[in-house]
């Protein structure tokens, strides 16, 4: 498949807070922001994809009072990964890899096949599209 036109990316979100990150958050947001540059500067998306996922993924080490803002962070790394993947047209490498994604993440596992449906991850407040 070819390649086509990237997407906006969603942003790491860090909330305003006293408390400090654990090393997970820290992690999570270094790989989220260097993904962030192999998308949209260097255009290496196969790149950015796994890193998005990696990023995803030391996410879920993160408890306590910020997983919350961790879960949240980790919806924008999975859409951001499906977005770097479809660029590279790498679509069936990407419907593996968040397959695996939801099976790891059953919070999100529903809103990760709803990207993956091409429906979003976001829907309206009624639940449509």
């Amino acid at each position: 498949m070819s390649q086509r036109r990237p997407d906006v990316l969603m942003v790491f979100l860090v909330p305003g807070t006293s408390v400090p990150f654990p090393t997970a958050w820290h992690d999570a947001a270094v790989r989220f922001e260097e993904a962030r540059v192999d998308y949209e500067q260097r255009h290496r998306y196969p790149d950015a994809a796994r890193e998005f996922l990696e990023a995803a993924e030391r996410l879920l080490a993160v408890t306590g009072i910020h997983i919350n803002s961790a879960a949240a962070n980790r919806l924008g790394c999975y859409r951001n990964a499906w977005a770097a993947f479809s660029a590279a047209g790498m679509l069936a490498e990407g419907r593996a890899a968040l397959g695996a994604a939801a099976q790891a993440d059953p919070i999100h596992a529903e809103r990760i096949h709803r990207i993956l449906e091409g429906r979003g991850a976001f829907p309206d407040a009624d639940g449509k599209d």
